[in-house]
């Protein structure tokens, strides 16, 4: 069974990308409609891209990747771990290490990039959302998302703990071609964005399936498949497990710069909707 919630608006974000005012019954038919999208994925061939909503370009050529997890920026999520947390290993070699157990890391054009810019938000803004996010740590607002995202299960530590640091390598330079795909934009302020929801998904090995959602429905939501993040920073502590406790501080790592990225992009305006698996009641005790 799932447990489905949706929250007030974030209130908090710098950037342009605003969801429509909605009332609390008109979200929670979003939310149960959005969650109709919920898909099992092969994680045999699952790869990883941005938390971006819109669809693929269908006139532009670019890869057309198997169904996999929502991060923001697809790879930038573990290149900004692996700098915030002086990990052993980054930019390319860290993709080869994690490609080696099973975790594809991928990235995305969108059809009106140019030389400077990739079109990815998560990626060109990445210095902006780390220096955001330094700036606003300790703020009630992300307090409050903080504990609405990590609860108590990594011992109620905040967010403010984190301190991010930005990767300098162009992602493109360091990711397979087959694995970046192309996603449409259309020639306006936002670039095509009309996100009304942030989906923060903990159902292991599924997500939102992006382009279905968009072309049955004309809608984007972002989603961020918090489940994955843990997967990542499970693998990655691996490589270095004399470091106690490596695991919380990347998934940590990682859960900051979902939120850094939506303050850069979005204005505070999004509700949360969180997909959590339905704790199993208890039966009842004979004496």
């Amino acid at each position: 069974m799932t447990d489905i919630s949706v929250t007030e608006k974030l209130g908090i974000g710098a950037g342009t990308i605003h969801a429509r005012d909605m009332t609390t019954d008109e979200a929670d038919r979003e939310t149960e409609e959005v969650s109709r999208f919920i898909t099992p994925i092969d994680q045999n061939k699952a790869v990883a891209v941005c938390i971006d909503g819109r669809g693929r370009a269908s006139a532009v050529h670019g890869a057309v990747l198997p169904l996999g997890p929502h991060i923001a920026g697809g790879a930038a999520t573990v290149l900004v771990a692996a700098e915030s947390q002086r990990f052993p290993l980054t930019g390319a070699p860290l993709l080869a290490y994690l490609r080696e157990h099973g975790f594809y890391l991928g990235a995305h054009l969108d059809d009106l990039h140019d030389e400077r810019h990739t079109g990815c938000g998560a990626c060109d803004k990445c210095a902006v959302s780390c220096r955001l996010f330094e700036d606003n740590k300790h703020s009630s607002q992300i307090e409050v998302i903080s504990q609405l995202l990590l609860g108590d299960e990594i011992g109620g530590d905040k967010l403010s703990r984190v301190t991010l640091h930005s990767y300098n390598s162009s992602i493109h330079d360091l990711i397979d071609e087959q694995l970046i795909e192309t996603l449409h934009g259309d020639d306006d302020e936002t670039h095509g964005h009309h996100e009304q929801l942030v989906l923060f998904n903990y159902l292991p090995g599924t997500t939102i399936d992006r382009d279905a959602y968009v072309e049955q429905t004309g809608k984007q939501v972002f989603t961020v498949d918090m489940w994955y993040l843990k997967e990542l920073a499970r693998a990655m502590a691996e490589y270095d497990d004399g470091i106690e406790g490596l695991t919380t501080e990347l998934y940590r790592s990682m859960a900051a710069f979902q939120i850094a990225t939506y303050l850069a992009l979005c204005d505070g305006s999004h509700r949360a909707v969180l997909l959590k698996e339905k704790p199993l009641s208890m039966a009842p005790t004979l004496v």
